[in-house]
């Protein structure tokens, strides 16, 4: 599943008429949503070649790349409702609630 996900993703952009090496607010919004919440969700969990780095951890990368990687006012709402996120992943039902379902460091928070 891995090895296929640049591939799909390259079948998805490969019919975009968007130039590439957009930088700042030339970026969609969706775009720089997607960018905070891709990698915190990637970081906080277990992958093959890596164990999940943690909330505290993830959030320490986010920082630092705080107005270059990451949009500043995108990254000041993810931490604004993460809170709330985490609060709904606990419920039951919700994949982020049970360590079993390989989410074990949100279930832990």
């Amino acid at each position: 599943m891995i090895e296929l996900h640049s591939e799909i993703g390259h079948q998805i952009l490969s019919g975009s008429r968007d130039p590439g090496r957009l930088r700042g607010d030339a970026i969609p919004l969706p775009g720089r949503i997607a960018a905070v919440a891709d990698v915190f969700d990637a970081l906080t969990h277990d992958r093959v070649y890596r164990a999940a780095v943690g909330i505290d951890g993830a959030l320490a990368i986010l920082e630092a790349g705080r107005g270059t990687q990451f949009d500043i006012r995108v990254l000041d709402a993810f931490q604004a409702v993460l809170p709330r996120v985490l609060e709904i992943g606990r419920q039951p039902g919700i994949p982020y609630s049970d360590a079993s379902a390989g989410y074990p460091v949100l279930a832990r928070v």
